[in-house]
């Protein structure tokens, strides 16, 4: 499972999570840890089809609350209700700053 996910972060230019199950979840934190440590420098999406990733969204929105996540992190991962808000959002994506933890 490592290997396959290895190979998708290496060959995408765009990280989109669709509803989906334990695995899809896996899938997209591990990408946006990736992400914060400098693993790739590509946007993350979830499209949040029928707000499916609401209670995703509201955890992330506490670990900012409670300093385990940088709103400017938050703000780097998009809950895209449409369609229509992936294209803007990957233009003009500017990727976080490196977290480094000594």
């Amino acid at each position: 499972m490592h290997e396959r996910k290895q190979k998708m972060i290496e060959l995408s230019d765009v990280y989109i999570a669709l509803p989906g199950g334990p695995g899809t979840i896996e899938e997209i934190t591990e990408v946006i840890s990736w992400g914060r440590i400098g693993q790739h420098v590509n946007p993350c999406v979830l499209m949040n089809y029928k707000e499916f990733f609401d209670p995703f969204k509201q955890q992330y929105q506490a670990m900012v609350n409670q300093g385990f996540l940088t709103r400017e992190e938050f703000d780097k991962i998009l809950f895209a209700d449409a369609l229509t808000e992936i294209q803007p959002f990957v233009d003009q994506y500017i990727p976080p700053k490196i977290r480094e933890y000594k």
